[in-house]
């Protein structure tokens, strides 16, 4: 048995949008979008999130035990060599503060996600002490509507599945145990060259754990 959270992105309280550095706006953009935008000549990124739980909630993370699973609908604009994509769970939504930077590769943090490097589109997954990256069968579509689904099997493999097709199964450095919460980033980690702009579309997200 699977329960199943879903949310159209601009209309759960559950969803909230962070900005860090120059340039850039995270923005409605219409009936159950958001659209994120970054300068790529500017440091800084744009990101919608899961927000923590308030007023003596009970914890509203998703337990790597329980199978937890991502869906989301995204397009990003072009794949610019200067920004960095990440999408999927992770534990570090935020800085020390939530309007400071973090980083789109997530590093040996625990996670389990899709990421546009600068370079490739990969698998990236992380442990908590280590983390590793693979390759995709098939990549998104430029300027079109993509849906990713990030499926992870504690301490087994971590699969990408794009517009219904797996793509990648990681089965290194992937999270054992503890929780995650679910992450859409768009990140200039050095900026530099022409002031052009990288706009990232996200559409319906939809979120699933095991229950007993």
């Amino acid at each position: 048995t699977r329960i199943t959270y879903e949310g159209a992105s601009i209309a759960d309280v559950q969803l909230d949008h962070f900005t860090s550095g120059a340039g850039g706006t995270a923005l409605v953009g219409g009936t159950g979008q958001w659209v994120l935008k970054v300068d790529n000549d500017q440091i800084g990124d744009r990101r919608v999130n899961q927000g923590p739980e308030q007023n003596s909630a009970l914890n509203n993370a998703w337990t790597v035990a329980k199978k937890p699973y991502f869906r989301a609908e995204f397009s990003l604009s072009v794949n610019d060599s200067r920004t960095r994509v990440f999408l999927g769970f992770r534990t570090t939504l935020a800085g020390a503060g939530v309007n400071e930077a973090v980083p789109a590769v997530p590093g040996a943090e625990m996670h389990g996600g899709l990421l546009w490097n600068g370079t490739s589109w990969l698998v990236s997954t992380g442990d908590g002490a280590t983390s590793s990256t693979g390759t995709l069968t098939t990549s998104p579509t430029v300027a079109a509507r993509n849906v990713v689904e990030v499926y992870v099997t504690s301490g087994v493999s971590v699969e990408i599945w794009l517009n219904g097709v797996l793509v990648a199964t990681k089965t290194t450095s992937v999270p054992g145990s503890g929780t995650m919460e679910w992450q859409e980033l768009l990140d200039v980690p050095a900026g530099g060259g022409a002031a052009d702009d990288s706009f990232l579309t996200l559409g319906e997200v939809i979120l699933q754990e095991e229950v007993p």
